[in-house]
């Protein structure tokens, strides 16, 4: 059926009416028109109430379609206002007001700083501005005074009508800065066991070392004070290990560089430096401590060897300490000194002395390998896979 168009209702109108004041003439009107006319109208009125359903229907799908949304609004999971410029709230859904426990007279039209916490308070009007302005991509954390007790909530937001309100979005994180916070607790309390452990461990060494210097002051044996000599170095190397451990603040990974500085500093404090001197460098490795403790005790092992062996007779030398690191995820060790020397005959993998079977099977535990070089002296090389905590 087709609508009436606004020149046709008038024209319908206006033939009506010059109808209806013609003067004098009772019949004017034949059969065939008076019945066109009532056609017209009858047909204008169906098409007018056809209009008015449509009409009806489109009202009662915006008032659905605007309970839907005032229904997800307050029902939201997460509390939404809408702040101004000032930060007053102009409105607050439902899930906002049973946050705080209160009602929508008690938010509306007054600042929303108002309920927020003194210690936070501050923090909140002085990010405000900026967050009104750009609030894509920020968060704010913030507690918040409510009659159950304070929250701690999480505040996103994105402008609205051109830039001149701002949707703040309302998370309670609180349970989850509680179980954080319990978390925290957790991690400080095993810190702490920790660091204790490692000290009374590096105490017990400490004394366990100085027995055995006791021990080896009242033996007379040659044999016997070098095993215990051996032994006290041995156990220096891993004493240094848990003094790092327990002034570092991380339980795993060290400073190799800081770990072999103090470690050499320690080992050559019980060496004749008046005619060997000792010279190291260290690149900035961090290292598991799995690893870097085989590597103090052959460290040990090797300049021990070098002291005892390299300078025979007296002899003035030097031993040289360097750790590199390289591109391919492996570091090297690398002790060597400019002495005597070794016999060509000698072989590394050949020898049944504790010390260099200790060196060869504590590199094969990081997962490393053991090089000899003797040119212009002795240099032993320890290449092994750099293992980060």
């Amino acid at each position: 059926m087709k609508n009436m168009t606004g020149d046709e209702l008038e024209l319908l109108r206006q033939r009506a009416e010059a109808v209806l004041k013609a003067e004098g003439e009772k019949n004017i009107l034949n059969a065939e028109d008076t019945k066109s006319l009532i056609h017209d109208l009858q047909v204008h009125q169906i098409e007018l109430e056809m209009q008015n359903d449509e009409l009806r229907t489109s009202r009662n799908e915006l008032e659905l379609a605007r309970d839907d949304y005032v229904r997800l609004y307050n029902q939201a999971p997460v509390g939404y206002i809408s702040l101004d410029e000032n930060g007053i709230v102009i409105k607050a859904n439902q899930t906002f007001l049973d946050m705080l426990g209160t009602d929508a007279v008690d938010v509306k039209n007054q600042p929303f700083s108002g309920v927020i916490l003194d210690g936070d308070r501050d923090v909140f009007l002085g990010r405000f501005g900026a967050i009104f302005r750009q609030p894509e991509g920020k968060t704010l954390d913030v507690r918040l005074k409510a009659k159950g007790g304070n929250l701690v909530v999480r505040l996103s937001g994105r402008r609205e009508e051109k830039g001149k309100k701002l949707l703040v979005i309302v998370t309670d994180i609180t349970e989850r800065k509680i179980a954080d916070d319990k978390i925290q607790a957790l991690l400080d309390e095993k810190k702490l066991l920790l660091q204790e452990v490692h000290h009374r461990i590096k105490n017990n060494m400490n004394i366990s070392i100085s027995l055995l210097s006791l021990q080896e002051d009242q033996i007379q044996s040659i044999e016997a004070k070098e095993a215990l000599v051996n032994a006290r170095g041995r156990m220096l190397s891993m004493m240094v290990i848990y003094d790092k451990l327990y002034r570092s603040g991380d339980f795993r990974s060290i400073s190799a560089a800081g770990y072999f500085t103090q470690l050499m500093e320690a080992l050559t404090a019980q060496f004749d430096t008046s005619r060997i001197r000792f010279e190291h460098r260290f690149d900035e490795i961090t290292l598991d401590s799995s690893v870097l403790s085989p590597l103090g005790i052959i460290l040990n092992e090797l300049l021990t060897n070098a002291h005892k062996y390299a300078f025979p007779g007296g002899r003035t030398g030097t031993v040289t300490v360097n750790l590199s690191g390289g591109s391919d995820g492996t570091a090297t060790l690398v002790v060597s000194d400019n002495g005597a020397g070794l016999p060509e005959s000698f072989d590394l993998h050949g020898q049944k002395g504790f010390g260099l079977v200790l060196v060869t099977g504590l590199a094969a535990q990081i997962g490393g390998a053991v090089t000899m070089d003797k040119t212009g002296g002795t240099a032993f090389t320890v290449s092994f896979p750099v293992r980060k905590a």
